[in-house]
C-alpha cells in the first residue's frame, strides 16, 4: 500500500464544500507487475475539515462553559467572556465576585462557616474587594485569629486606599492589641502614598506619629530620627516631632547629642510634658540625678493631669532616685490619680513587669485604705508580681485567699484559673501538674502574658523543658508579639529584659496611645472556625 499526498487532483482541483470531507480516495493498480493499493490524501480538504471541526468544537465548549457559569448564583460571567480570548483575563475576577456575592448572602442568613469559606475563595480570585476583606478579618478576629485578621487587612492596602473608614480603624486596632510594630512599619508607607492621606496633613501626621513610635519600639532609632527630621521640615505638619528625635538619641545612648538638641529648642517646646520627661531621662543617663529630680518635680507640679507622662517620670524616680524620694512620689502619684482606674492599672502593670512585689504590696495597701472596692483587682497584680519573682508559695497562698472573691461567671475566670495551674505546676513538683498545665495552654487561647508568666515560672522552678514547650505554644499563637519575640532573652537575661521594659514604657509615654477609640464586636462575626479549617482550605 502506498500513500500519496496531493493538494488537488484532476477535475476536482476546485474545492466543493458539499464534498469537503472526502479528503481520502482509494484505487487499485499494478505496480511493477504486482497488485497495489494507492491511498490518496487531499491535504487541502483535510485541513479544511479539521479546521471546521475545531471551530465547531470551540463554540460547543464555550457554549457549555457559558451555560455552566451562567447557571451559578450571582454569576456575572457572560458567553462572550468565555468565547472571546480578549476577555479571558476577566473570568477569574468575575468568579471571585460571584463567590463573594454568595458569601454575602450566606452571611446575611447567619451561615457564617459557609460564608467564611466563600469569602476566602472569592478573595483569592478577586483580592480588590475590601468590604469582603473587612468581614473576613472580623471573622478571623472573632475566632481569636487576630494576627491572621491583621494580615488580611494589611494585604488589602496593596489594592488601594479603603473607602470604608472602619477598615483602617479595625486594622490599627488589631496592630495596637497585638503590639505588632513590624506590621505597622509595613502599612504606613503604603498609606502615605494614597492621595487621601497625602492631601490631608492631619491624617498624614497622625500616621507618621504612629510610624515613628513603631520605629523606636522596633529598635530602628536612626530611621525614627530621619522620619522625624523629614516631618519637621514639612511646612504643612501641624506639629513638630522633636520628642522622637530626642528619644532616638536617648535610646542610642547618645546623651550629649540629646542634651544639646534639647537646649537648642525654644522655651515653649522645652516645657511640654513629653519633652520635660525626655530631658529628665537624658540627665539621668548622664548621671545628673539632682538635675533630673528638679525637672521631674516641676513636671508633677505643672502637669497634674498628665498621668501617662507622670507614670514614666515615676519610673525614672524609682530607678534613679533615693528611697525616700521614690516612696514620696509614688504616694503622690497614687493620691493624684486615685480616681483614675486606668492610671492605677498602668502603674500596677509596670510594678508587676519589673517585678517589684514589695512596692506592689505598698500600692495595694494604699488602695485598700482609700478605695477598698477596687482592691481585689490589684490583689491579682500582686499575685503576678510574686510569681514573676519566683515566690510561688507566697503567691499560691494569696491566690487561694483571693480566688473566692472572683465571680464564677467572670469573663476573666479562665485566665485566672490558668494562673492557678501555673502555681500548681511550680509548687507541686510532679509531672502530672506540668502536663495538666501544658494541656490547658494547648486547648485554650490566652493573652500572651499568660504564656510569658507560665514559661518564666517553669524556668524559675527548674523545669526548662516545660518552659520551652510553653514558649513554642505561645510563639505559634502570637508570632509577632514583642513580649513573646523577646521571651528567650527575658528568660536568659532578666536584667536586660527589665532594662528593655523600662525603655518601652518611656517610649510609649511620648504621646497619645498608639491605639484608637474604635471597638469591634467580634462575637457577632465568630464563624466557629479553628486553625484546622485554615489548614484544610488553604
Amino acid at each position: 500500500m502506498r500513500v500519496i499526498f496531493t493538494t488537488a487532483q484532476g477535475k476536482n482541483a476546485k474545492l466543493r464544500w458539499s464534498r469537503f470531507w472526502r479528503f481520502l480516495s482509494f484505487r487499485k493498480a499494478i505496480h511493477r507487475h504486482n497488485p497495489a493499493l494507492f491511498v490518496e490524501v487531499n491535504l487541502k480538504r483535510l485541513f479544511v475539515t479539521l479546521g471546521l471541526l475545531l471551530v465547531l468544537a470551540y463554540f460547543i465548549i464555550t457554549a457549555a462553559l457559558a451555560v455552566f457559569f451562567g447557571n451559578r448564583p450571582h454569576s456575572p460571567v457572560t458567553y462572550w467572556d468565555v468565547a472571546w480570548p480578549g476577555n479571558w483575563d476577566t473570568i477569574r475576577p468575575k468568579q471571585g465576585q460571584m463567590l463573594i456575592a454568595q458569601a454575602d448572602e450566606y452571611f446575611e442568613q447567619g451561615k457564617l462557616r459557609e460564608a467564611f469559606s466563600l469569602y476566602r475563595s472569592g478573595l483569592r480570585m478577586y483580592p480588590e474587594d475590601q468590604d469582603a476583606r473587612l468581614i473576613l478579618a472580623k471573622m478571623l478576629a472573632g475566632a481569636n485569629m487576630v494576627e491572621r485578621a491583621g494580615d488580611v487587612l494589611a494585604e488589602g492596602l496593596d489594592y488601594g486606599y479603603p473607602e470604608n473608614e472602619e477598615y483602617l480603624a479595625v486594622l490599627l486596632q488589631i496592630i495596637s492589641i497585638q503590639q505588632n510594630q513590624q506590621l505597622l512599619t509595613q502599612i504606613v508607607p503604603k498609606l502615605l502614598q494614597a492621595e487621601e492621606i497625602a492631601g490631608d496633613p492631619k491624617k498624614k501626621y497622625a500616621l507618621l506619629q504612629q510610624y515613628m513610635q513603631a520605629q523606636l519600639l522596633s529598635g530602628d532609632y536612626l530611621g525614627a530620627i530621619a522620619t522625624a527630621e523629614s516631618t519637621n521640615a514639612d511646612p504643612d505638619a501641624p506639629q513638630k516631632a522633636h520628642n522622637v528625635i530626642l528619644a532616638g538619641y536617648i535610646r542610642m545612648d547618645a546623651t550629649d547629642q540629646a542634651l544639646d538638641y534639647y537646649q537648642g529648642l525654644d522655651e515653649e517646646t522645652q516645657k511640654t510634658p513629653a519633652m520635660l520627661l525626655l530631658y529628665a531621662s537624658a540627665l539621668a543617663q548622664s548621671g545628673q540625678t539632682d538635675a533630673m529630680m528638679a525637672v521631674l518635680r516641676n513636671l508633677f507640679r505643672e502637669y497634674p493631669s498628665a498621668w501617662r507622662v507622670q507614670l514614666s517620670a515615676l519610673q525614672l524616680i524609682l530607678r534613679f532616685g533615693q528611697p525616700k524620694q521614690s516612696e514620696a512620689y509614688m504616694e503622690l502619684y497614687l493620691n493624684t490619680h486615685l480616681g483614675n482606674l486606668q492610671a492605677l492599672n498602668a502603674l500596677a502593670v509596670f510594678l508587676t513587669d519589673m517585678p517589684d512585689s514589695q512596692r506592689m504590696g505598698q500600692m495595694l495597701t494604699h488602695i485598700q485604705k482609700q478605695r477598698p472596692i477596687i482592691a481585689p483587682t490589684f490583689e491579682f497584680f500582686l499575685v503576678q508580681a510574686l510569681i514573676t519573682e519566683g515566690k510561688f508559695q507566697q503567691a499560691k497562698k494569696l491566690y487561694q485567699a483571693w480566688l473566692p472573691k472572683v465571680p464564677a461567671d467572670s469573663e476573666e475566670r479562665s485566665v485566672i484559673e490558668a494562673f492557678g495551674l501555673i502555681l500548681s505546676a511550680a509548687t507541686d513538683g510532679g509531672l502530672g501538674a506540668r502536663a495538666e498545665l501544658l494541656d490547658n495552654l494547648r486547648q485554650n487561647r490566652y493573652p500572651p502574658e499568660v504564656y510569658w508568666e507560665a514559661s518564666l515560672a517553669m524556668t524559675q522552678a527548674g523545669y526548662d523543658d516545660t518552659a520551652l514547650e510553653i514558649l513554642n505554644i505561645a510563639s505559634n499563637l502570637y508570632p509577632t508579639h514583642p513580649s513573646l519575640a523577646n521571651m528567650r532573652e527575658r528568660l536568659t537575661d532578666p536584667d536586660a529584659a527589665r532594662e528593655n521594659r523600662l525603655n518601652d514604657h518611656l517610649t510609649k509615654s511620648l504621646g497619645p496611645d498608639s491605639g484608637n477609640n474604635y471597638s469591634t464586636d467580634n462575637a457577632n462575626y465568630n464563624p466557629g472556625i479553628t486553625e484546622k479549617d485554615l489548614e484544610d482550605n488553604p
